[in-house]
Formats: C-alpha cells, sequence, structure tokens
C-alpha cells in the first residue's frame, strides 16, 4: 500500500518488447505490401491476357468470316475456292459478282481473291489480310517474313493488317471421304490442283506477352467448314 502523496512505480516497456513489437509490426506492413503487389500483378497480367485474347478474337473472327466463304461460285463456271493451301498461308476466290470470272476486268471486285499470313510490321509480328491481287492478293510470300507487295488485278488492291504481337498463323486442311470420314490433307505451298477438295480448315492463332520475366502464351483454334465446297 502506498503511502501518501506517493503513487506506484509505472513500468515500461522493456528493449526486447519493443523490439518484438516493431518486428511484428515490420512483418504485417511487408504482407500487406506483398498482397498489395501480387493483387497488382494478377491484374496487370488479366488485363494483358485479356487484350490479347481480344486481339486474337477479332483476327479469328475475319479470317473464319472469309474462308468460309471461299469458293463461292453460283456459276460453277469461275473456277473459285482455294488456291494456295499452305501451312502458315492461305490464298482463296470465291465470285462475289456473279460474273464467271476471277481474272480482272472493269466489274471485277478485288474481294474475290483473298490471302492471310503472318508478317513484320515496323519488327512486330502481325496477321495480315491481303486483297485484290492475283497469285495471293498482295502477301508476296509466306511466313514471318511475307511482304506486302501488292499485285495487279484493278488497281483496287489494299492490305489491311488484322492484329499485332501474334506469332502463330497456322492452316490445316481436311476433306470429307466417300464414308463421311474426315480426312486431313498435307498442306503444301503449292496452287491447289482441285480448288474445291478442301472441306474444312482448321484455323489456329497464338500469341505471348513477357510480364517480369514470365512469358504468357495464348491460343485459339477453331474449325471452318466451307460452305460453297458442297459438303
Amino acid at each position: 500500500m502506498s503511502t501518501p502523496g506517493t503513487y506506484p512505480a509505472r513500468r515500461g516497456f522493456t528493449l526486447v518488447e519493443t523490439l518484438c513489437a516493431l518486428l511484428i509490426t515490420s512483418i504485417a506492413v511487408l504482407a500487406i505490401i506483398a498482397l498489395y503487389q501480387s493483387h497488382q500483378d494478377t491484374h496487370a497480367v488479366n488485363t494483358k491476357r485479356m487484350a490479347l485474347q481480344a486481339e486474337l478474337r477479332k483476327a479469328m473472327a475475319v479470317i473464319a468470316s472469309h474462308i468460309r466463304s471461299a469458293g463461292f461460285d453460283p456459276s460453277d463456271y469461275a473456277g473459285a475456292g482455294i488456291v494456295i493451301a499452305a501451312a502458315d498461308y492461305i490464298y482463296f476466290t470465291r465470285d462475289l459478282n456473279r460474273n464467271r470470272e476471277l481474272n480482272g476486268g472493269a466489274d471485277e471486285d478485288p474481294a474475290e481473291h483473298i490471302a492471310f499470313c503472318r508478317y513484320l510490321s515496323r519488327g512486330r509480328n502481325a496477321i495480315g489480310m491481303h486483297s485484290g491481287g492475283i497469285n495471293g492478293g498482295s502477301c508476296g510470300g509466306s511466313g514471318s517474313n511475307a511482304a506486302d507487295s501488292p499485285g495487279s488485278l484493278t488497281g483496287n488492291n489494299y492490305h489491311q493488317p488484322l492484329a499485332e504481337e501474334i506469332d502463330e498463323l497456322s492452316f490445316r486442311y481436311f476433306n470429307l471421304d466417300s464414308g463421311g470420314n474426315w480426312q486431313e490433307i498435307a498442306a503444301d505451298p503449292g496452287r491447289v490442283t482441285d480448288p474445291k477438295a478442301i472441306h474444312r480448315i482448321d484455323v489456329s492463332l497464338a500469341g505471348a506477352f513477357t510480364y517480369k520475366g514470365r512469358q504468357i502464351r495464348r491460343q485459339l483454334t477453331e474449325s471452318v467448314l466451307l460452305r460453297s465446297n458442297a459438303l
């Protein structure tokens, strides 16, 4: 019992207790920072992944839409169909204006000759759609070094880049045999002997991005039935 006019002694924190408190606080702060950084990294990766996926879907929608109409030839006289069926390059024709020819003329539609290939655009991988030039639109080759060199058809040749940062464009070709079974046809960079021999094309697109030294890759594949090649 304290005597009148005096107060009980007050005990403060010891050095060990202070250091332990600082250690626990530091661990908690570091954990919060790590959790925040993890959420930031996840958000950044997901944003880039969704952007890449959108690029792949955008390019695939255009490619599939055009390939689906390959060989459109109402008169069955123009000889439209798949012209070149390479593993990384495709060139096809369709008689859109129904004039029973594909080889020029004042009323020729430049979109009757279409090619898709991968090429280098300003040092970056890109997918291009090439239209209007006989012998492959304006796709002057195959693979990542394909040149954009428009041919001459009606003066309306054009080259339309579809997407960048896509490092893979590949095609697989199939026909339907008499038994109703799909048979794969070997890709060939030469001209297809029968332009209507191909009934289905599997298109694959892929791209990648790097985040903090880690490469993240996305791939998209779609099977396209050619409506005009008499299935």
